[in-house]
């Protein structure tokens, strides 16, 4: 009996589901990288990005987990601070805040980002992947982009 009402909460799963078509999401441009903390304990910046959902219902972003490289040279792991609710059929600007904890940087990453300082662009590229759910129902999506963005401290 437990193994039918199993299967039949399956079954009634996916066919709620299968009716939602789902459209890649669309990282459309970084804006704008601004440096929230700079301390010996972590860094949190805030990147602010353009992102298309195509799709008639919203996605919330919940999670992230991601290697932060600046001008080619790792930074350290970077997550995600809050979540981003991204509307039904948007083109919107979301602000990310993103934080690399101390014990999770690299040696170098110091005074690679204090080499930063006093330059308007730098070449940033991140890799991982950012989790999203859509009634309850949750995907990882693999993200890698390279940008040149702008920094304001």
């Amino acid at each position: 009996m437990r193994k039918l009402k199993n299967v039949i909460t399956l079954i009634s799963i996916l066919s709620l589901f299968s009716c939602m078509e789902y459209k890649e999401v669309e990282l459309v441009e970084v804006k704008q990288v601004v440096v929230k903390v700079f301390s010996m304990k972590e860094i949190r910046l805030a990147a602010y990005m353009q992102i298309h959902n195509p799709n008639n219902y919203r996605i919330a972003i919940t999670e992230a987990d991601m290697e932060l490289f600046v001008k080619g040279k790792k930074i350290g792991n970077a997550k995600l601070d809050k979540t981003i609710i991204l509307p039904k059929n948007s083109n919107e600007v979301h602000e990310a805040l993103v934080f690399t904890p101390l014990s999770e940087m690299q040696s170098n990453a110091i005074p690679t980002l204090l080499g930063l300082i006093g330059q308007p662009t730098v070449p940033v590229h991140v890799k991982g992947y950012v989790k999203g759910k859509v009634k309850g129902v949750a995907k990882k999506i693999p993200i890698e982009f390279t940008e040149n963005v702008r920094l304001k401290q």
